[in-house]
């Protein structure tokens, strides 16, 4: 049952891993010297684990099979080559993980194969649905939630079909466009994922989009991108894959100081709030609850006609988001009452600023799917908005940050320092650059908890929490992280 687990527990982080090869290899030497542990997420059995595993005993019943054989031929003494046979099978099974490398190697070219077959055919039906069109999401971050706001308003009109949680993928959108994409939809949302070069053209390629969305651009992914250059270049690769206008967020510095290199200003419309002179639309009297309901607002645009506005979101960008909504909306027919009616229809996505409902008078922002400085920054702000309340912060970091990792932390405590009454952490690689920043701001040392574990520091929030706390879980790192 032991060696099961292990194997089990070896599967899982290939596929947290996305089978990439080479950061697996990273991880091979824990793999082979530690034990399984329990972990947080369930493991998947997809043809592609099923086909990696199935290849992976294969190749290990093969090498047991020819010591057989290599035996008999020296010893001639059948008994001690079967026993030999389960001895070598049994020391396989111990560097499972290499078998699994092999695997995956030989099944590249079906794999390939198997996924170009998909894409065209996903391809192929996109082509034919002339009444439909295709919004592109693209950024580093607020990705989810502007789909989210975007799809609830264009529900007042259309049909929408949006891709769902953090489906992002070529393959992945590929599989949603062939089981659900049907031909009475008349509106397709597509969120894009960017790991490397070339993903977002990849996935424009497919779904050819009349609309694009550009949110933000930060370091999320850089330890994968390499530079912030190569994020810059891929998120605008949707500037190059959509046929019509580009709505850009023009709060984000990067996508203000890049975006005139990718295309004439006239395909570009502009959303935002700090910047909003440069907008179509302006916000105004911005009013947010302190019962964590979201913002009150009012928009006014060129016509200087304003409407009065709710948006359930808790971030600082939800006026800016709905600024969004309503130019995509007005782009696509929608009047303002209509508009209106599905901006106060929007509800948080699950884990990303959501206000959890609790029966002890403690708020609690579920902020847990968030991993990115952008997102980090709304987060912090959000719980300063609160007043007259203990503020309590809990996070492991961020992942993936590449050469920015000491920087991004070491300012994330800072950050938290001006804010938070008190700090949990969850004991990892970049707990230290936290506590450098905290100190560096002044902050009471005292009341910064570090715990092994997220389920360890869960378990300890009965005896911290009471009444009147506002606590912020964010981000949530994957187990290959720890």
């Amino acid at each position: 049952m032991m060696l099961k687990k292990r194997i089990l527990h070896q599967l899982y982080f290939f596929q947290l891993e996305n089978y990439d090869i080479k950061r697996y290899l990273k991880m091979v030497p824990g793999l082979l010297l530690r034990g399984a542990k329990d972990h947080r997420q369930e493991l998947v059995w997809t043809l592609k684990l099923k086909a990696l595993t199935i290849v992976s005993f294969t190749l290990i019943f093969a090498a047991a099979v020819r010591h057989i054989f290599i035996i008999q031929g020296i010893m001639h003494f059948w008994l001690y080559s079967f026993v030999m046979f389960f001895v070598v099978f049994f020391v396989c099974l111990l560097f499972f993980p290499l078998f699994l490398i092999v695997a995956m190697m030989l099944l590249y070219f079906p794999d390939r194969f198997m996924k170009r077959r998909l894409i065209l055919k996903a391809t192929k039906k996109i082509r034919k649905l002339r009444g439909l069109t295709v919004i592109g999401i693209a950024g580093s971050y607020g990705k989810t939630t502007t789909k989210e706001v975007i799809s609830t308003v264009l529900s007042e009109k259309f049909k929408v079909l949006k891709t769902p949680e953090n489906i992002n993928t070529t393959l992945g959108i590929a599989g949603i466009i062939q089981n659900d994409l049907h031909e009475d939809t008349q509106i397709f949302i597509v969120e894009m994922g960017e790991h490397q070069q070339g993903d977002i053209r990849e996935i424009c390629k497919m779904i050819w989009p009349k609309i694009g969305i550009i949110t933000g651009i930060n370091e999320a992914h850089l330890e994968r991108m390499g530079a912030l250059e190569n994020t810059v270049a891929t998120i605008f690769e949707l500037a190059a894959g959509t046929s019509g206008k580009i709505f850009i967020n023009a709060d984000d510095e990067l996508i203000m100081k890049n975006y005139k290199r990718y295309g004439g200003e006239g395909i570009f419309g502009l959303y935002g709030v700090a910047n909003q002179d440069l907008c179509e639309y302006g916000v105004n009297n911005i009013i947010f609850s302190q019962d964590g309901s979201g913002y009150d607002f009012e928009i006014k645009g060129s016509d200087e006609i304003s409407t009065n506005l709710h948006i359930a979101l808790l971030g600082e960008y939800a006026p800016g988001v709905a600024m969004a909504s309503v130019l995509v909306g007005k782009k696509l027919g929608l009047d303002m009452t209509a508009i209106k009616n599905g901006i106060q229809k929007v509800k948080s996505p699950k884990h990303r600023l959501e206000l959890v409902p609790t029966k002890n008078g403690v708020t609690v922002i579920d902020d847990s799917y968030n991993g990115n400085p952008a997102g980090v920054t709304a987060a912090i702000n959000v719980l300063n908005k609160f007043e007259n309340k203990r503020k309590i912060y809990i996070t492991p970091g961020l992942v993936e940050m590449g050469s920015a990792t000491k920087r991004v932390h070491v300012d994330l405590g800072e950050r938290l320092g001006a804010v938070a009454n008190l700090v949990i952490l969850i004991k990892n690689s970049v707990t230290d650059y936290i506590t450098e920043g905290l100190k560096g701001s002044g902050f009471d040392m005292k009341n910064v908890l570090i715990f092994e574990s997220a389920v360890e520091a869960h378990n300890h929030l009965g005896s911290i929490l009471k009444a009147g706390d506002v606590v912020l879980f964010q981000n949530d790192w994957t187990d290959n992280y720890f």
